[in-house]
Order: structure tokens, then sequence, then C-alpha cells
């Protein structure tokens, strides 16, 4: 009976441990057992019962529970290591292409990926609204049509427009009939001045008339000669009798009327010169005046009208006899190259300063802009006014560039971010608003990191691992502990030494052989 006890009790345990298909193997370590214990016995005849059973009991169970504690200590890395180690046959090395390399500690030189968006250019959009009230006319553009600076894109019909046009055309002709008057009393006024002179001089009136008889000087001409010829006779006649009298041939009584109306064509003629003087003068600036005038009125005209947009403008633009009902038109023209983007208005609506008639977008450069985390604040410190690198999706590997102008002030309370923006030319139109793109922000560099290739790092059952080889065509699948990434590289700190061998190529292989592996072994087991 003491025979059959420890055999029961260690079949028990080991049915514990092991599989249920596993029975006969159990069944067969417990004859076994039988044996041994039936071999142990004394030749002087057996022990007693009790003492079988207490040396059965104490010394079984002891030795179980040593067995069952190294296996928990050391069994269970063992079992793992094992589960988690794939063998691949060299062909199928080969095929694979199954590469190591040592685990090196050099620079890590990260660059920096995030993802921006491009924009139309704030600077290059505008949402077009008329100047003035009135009714369109025309429609000369189309949702998306390219459009360039200056063309017209819609005409109005605009009482204001007619009037301000008519009244510069009005103010315009005022200024050219002053323009014609000043001139006249300009000519009127020299020829006059040059006439008094002459006349100041004493020459003769034959003399005078001959130089003087294309010149125009309205009626001052005769009032001048006029006065002139009276103090001319008078001198002659004062001259004549003085030399008489003193010959004593004539009377003296003669001579003191000649010298008398000598003295009076002198008084007569320099208050005529002096009249005529401030006359003449008077007229060519009350013409001067008046001139200012016209052009102080055509040039405030103008200016109404190049508050509306008529900033050069000819006098056949603004004569109704030459545009008729089209005096009226106001022209709405795009403000430089571009492509219209919003249309909101059909032919005959009624139109005023607040409505957006079109909107015109220059694609010719874009903004891209990107939210940049405070982590990445000390790469933008000194990036404003520095080409940065972006790529698309839509055209790989083709490299944009842009200009930074706005490297953020202002760190957003809800996403933590800094809005970036820059400024990139697209002159193909390859780049269009709402694509998502992947900038590259200046590098940094971190001195000694051990590290090992991208590539040679994967996840396995939720763990962080690298294979390593073991022997000849055995790889074990190892966790380690991951730190900063950089281009092609990622950090280890922890799990690896320098020097040690890793996969760098052909990982998936392995991992996909690891799981096939490890598939089929459960599917056998159940």
């Amino acid at each position: 009976m003491g025979n059959e006890a420890s055999p029961t009790r260690k079949k028990g345990f080991r049915a514990v441990l092991l599989l249920l298909g596993y029975g006969v193997v159990a069944a067969g370590i417990g004859a076994a057992g039988t044996y041994v214990a039936v071999s142990q016995w004394s030749p002087q005849g057996p022990p007693s019962t009790t003492g079988a059973r207490d040396k059965d009991e104490h010394g079984e169970e002891h030795a179980g529970e040593e067995d069952h504690e190294e296996h928990g200590e050391h069994g269970h890395d063992h079992e793992k290591g094992h589960e988690r180690r794939v063998e691949m046959p060299e062909q199928k090395r080969k095929t694979a292409g199954i590469r190591v390399a040592p685990v090196a500690r050099q620079d890590l030189v990260a660059r920096v990926r995030v993802t921006g968006k491009v924009a139309i250019n704030e600077d290059r959009i505008s949402h077009i609204h008329p100047l003035v009230s009135g009714r369109v006319h025309e429609v000369n553009v189309q949702f998306g049509d390219l459009v360039k600076a200056g063309q017209v894109l819609a005409v109005i019909d605009s009482q204001e427009v007619g009037r301000t046009k008519l009244t510069l055309y009005q103010r315009t002709l005022e200024t050219r009939l002053a323009e014609v008057n000043h001139k006249w009393q300009h000519e009127i006024a020299t020829n006059t001045l040059a006439l008094i002179a002459e006349l100041s001089r004493g020459v003769p009136i034959s003399e005078i008339q001959v130089r003087f008889k294309d010149k125009p000087m309205g009626n001052y001409r005769e009032r001048l000669l006029s006065a002139y010829s009276q103090l001319y006779k008078a001198r002659a006649d004062y001259k004549r009798l003085k030399e008489l009298s003193e010959k004593g041939i004539t009377a003296g009584k003669s001579f003191i009327d000649a010298e008398a109306a000598r003295d009076a064509a002198e008084a007569a003629f320099w208050a005529a010169v002096e009249q005529i003087k401030f006359q003449v003068q008077r007229d060519e600036l009350s013409a001067r005046q008046e001139l200012e005038k016209a052009k102080t009125a055509e040039a405030v005209s103008r200016e109404l009208l190049a508050i509306l947009g008529y900033h050069q403008i000819s006098t056949e633009d603004i004569d109704p006899a030459v545009q008729g009902e089209c005096i009226s038109h106001y022209e709405v023209k795009a403000p430089f190259d571009g492509v219209v983007i919003g249309k909101d208005i059909v032919l005959l609506d009624h139109v005023d300063p607040e409505t957006r008639m079109f909107s015109v977008a220059d694609f010719s450069t874009v903004w891209v802009r990107a939210d940049i985390y405070e982590k990445y604040l000390p790469l933008l410190r000194e990036l404003a006014g520095k080409t940065i690198q972006f790529h698309s999706q839509s055209y790989p590997g083709r490299t944009f560039e842009a200009k930074v102008f706005y490297a953020g002030e202002i760190v957003d309370e809800k996403t933590r971010t800094v809005d970036m923006r820059a400024l990139a030319p697209n002159p193909e139109g390859l780049l269009k608003p709402g694509m998502f793109v992947q900038l590259e922000l200046p590098s940094r560099r971190f001195p000694d990191v051990l590290q090992v290739p991208s590539s040679a790092v994967t996840e396995l059952e939720d763990e962080t691992v690298v294979f390593v080889p073991v022997g000849e065509g055995v790889y074990e699948a190892r966790p380690v502990k991951v730190g900063r990434t950089a281009d092609g590289a990622i950090e280890i700190l922890d799990g690896l030494k320098e020097g040690e061998q890793v996969v760098v190529q052909g990982v998936f292989a392995l991992k996909s052989e690891l799981l096939g592996a490890s598939v089929a072994e459960a599917g056998h087991q159940h």
C-alpha cells in the first residue's frame, strides 16, 4: 500500500503541470517511481508501513516543491526565450535578404517633420466690391476663369458715374476757356506795357504804328495813342512858339498858351498811362485767378472720378457726344493676375459698395502653415526669414521650398502649438490650398547616442523588439527600450550593448516566420 501512495501523488502533480494528453507519460514516470521505491528497501526486511509512508510523504513532496520553484524561477524565462526564437535555413535567409549590423554609438541627427497645410496667400486675394451703386450691365467672366490685371470683369450702369463724368467734362471746358482768356489778357498786358515803354521814350507815332501793328492790345492802343498824339502835338507847338517868342516874332501870350496846352497834354497822357497799367495788370490777374479756379474745379472733378477708380481719363472718355449712354458705365476690373474663385452677381443685379461681386486669388505664391508643438520652439527662434523644405504625397520625390515669414509669437492655449507661416513660390500651380504637406524643420544633433537602424526595430506582442543572431540561422526576438528617432535611426536606451549584432534587413520575414511557428505550435498543442 505504501508502494502505491508515492506514484499516485507524483502522478497527480504532473497532471497539474502538463497537458491532459501527457497522461501516459505521467503513468510511466509513476511506474518508474514504484520501481525505485521498492529497490531502496533494506535486505533485513521491509521497514514499517508507517515509516515508509512518512519517508514517501516528506521525501517526494519536498523534492516536488524544489522542482516547482526551479521551474518558476528559471524555466519560464528559458521557455519564453525558446518561444521567441526562430530558425531559418540558409536558402530561406538568402531569399529573405537577412543582413546584420553592429549596434553603434554615434551622433543622432534628428530631422523634425511636421504636418502642414497649403493655404491661399492672404496678401494676394481680393474680394471685389464696386465703389458705386448701379445695375449690372455686363458680366464678362465666369467662376474659375484666369484673368489679367486690369481686365474688365463686369460693367455697371451708374448715375453717379455719369454725373461725375459730365461734371468733369464741363469743368474741362471751363478750364480751356479760362486758359484762352488768360493767354489773351497776358498778351494784351505784355504788348500794352511794351507800348507804354516806347511812348515814354518819345518814339514818333509813325514808327510806333509800324512796330505794334499786329500786336493785340484791346482798346488800350487807341487810348494810349490818342493821349500820346495830343501830347506829341502840344510838345511840337510849344517848341515852335518858344523859338518864335525868343526871336520876338510872336506874341508872348501865344507862347504861354502853348506851354499850358503842353502841360495839360503831359498830365493827360501820364494819367492815361497809369490807369491803363493798372487795368491791364488787373485784367491779367483776374484772368489768372479764373484759370486757377477752373483748374481747381477740374481737379476736384478728376479726384472724384479717381475715387471711383478712374485714375487716367481723357476728354474723349467723358465727352457725351462721343460716349453717349456709355458715359454712365462703370467698369469693374481685376486688381492683379489670378483666378476667379468667387462670382456672386448675375446680369441686371442691383449692386452697391456693400455687394461682393467677385473674389480673385493669385496662386503664383501660396502660404504653407503648420502648428508647431512647444517642444520644437527652440527650432523656431532663428527660423524667420529662412528657407524650409516640404513634400507632398501628390508629387512623390519632389521637394518644394518656402521662406518663413512668421515663426509664431503666441502659443494656443488649447492645442499648445504655435502657428508658423511660410511663403512658397507656385509658378506651376501644383500646390493647391487645402493640400496637406510634410515640412522639415532644421536638424537637431544629439552626440554619442547608442542607436540602430530604424529597419531593425519592430513590434511583437505589444513589445518593441529587435532580432539578435544567437546561432547559425537562429535569431531571437529581444525586447528593447527605445528613445529618440532620427532619419533612419532609433536611439536604444536598454536591451542592447554597443557592438552587438542585430538584424537590420529581413526583419519582417523573421517576424512572419516566428508568428507562423507560434500559430502552428498552438494548433498542434490544441
